[in-house]
């Protein structure tokens, strides 16, 4: 996961195209506490939502990326870390909430931690907004065997956990969309900045090593990843 540092990378109706949670292919472990303070949870990358808001030049680039923070900390059962809540989100500044860790419940890998993250390209000619809505492997291989030492070792058969961390991914960048409109979220493993123009102008290819959440008429359509080599 890249950090919070200004750098270059690179409602209405919402919709989403249901795709089924293949639970009966994983192996889960009993559900425990996530320990998020410590740093084996954080370790082994990060499956991520890239979520484009817009430029950081927009009168009201901030306020956005203050909504978009605090709605997704308000979808399903996301709960923030040290007894925080999105109330904080709305008070503190924005440097202060550039980074939040916490954790949520899922169907099928259990107590998982999450996190949000803030890259505002400040530095960059059109720079723009980016919230990267992360989930670490270190925590989710605790609950979730199956993960191993991904991505090295067994690729072909990783789809068992993938494909439901991904539905979940997209799910909240479908439910984020009721609330703050966005340009493109790509979803996938470390996928900072590689949403292109032919993305964010609709042509999603056929053949997709990561997802995608994006626009369409008065929606939000989520084309899910193809390909899991």
């Amino acid at each position: 996961m890249i950090d919070g540092n200004p750098k270059c990378h690179g409602k209405d109706d919402v919709e989403q195209k249901e795709r089924p949670y293949p639970s009966e292919r994983l192996q889960l472990k009993t559900v425990v506490p996530i320990d998020l303070f410590s740093n084996e949870t954080w370790y082994g990358g990060f499956y991520e939502a890239a979520v484009i808001l817009g430029k950081c030049s927009d009168n009201f680039a901030d306020q956005r990326l203050r909504s978009a923070i605090v709605a997704t900390w308000s979808i399903g059962s996301q709960t923030l870390a040290s007894n925080r809540s999105t109330n904080d989100c709305n008070t503190e500044t924005i440097e202060r909430i550039l980074n939040l860790r916490g954790s949520m419940s899922h169907d099928t890998c259990g107590l998982i931690a999450i996190t949000t993250v803030v890259v505002r390209e400040t530095d960059c000619d059109d720079g723009e907004d980016w919230l990267y809505i992360g989930i670490p492997l270190g925590g989710l291989s605790s609950t979730c065997p199956a993960v191993g030492g991904w991505p090295f070792g067994d690729r072909e058969n990783s789809a068992s956990w993938r494909e439901p961390i991904e539905n979940a991914l997209a799910g909240i960048a479908i439910e984020l969309a009721k609330s703050v409109s966005f340009q493109a979220a790509a979803i996938g493993y470390e996928i900072a900045g590689i949403v292109d123009n032919d993305i964010r102008n609709g042509k999603i290819p056929s053949d997709r090593l990561i997802g995608y959440v994006i626009p369409r008429r008065n929606s939000y359509q989520y084309f899910p990843t193809t390909r899991w080599d």
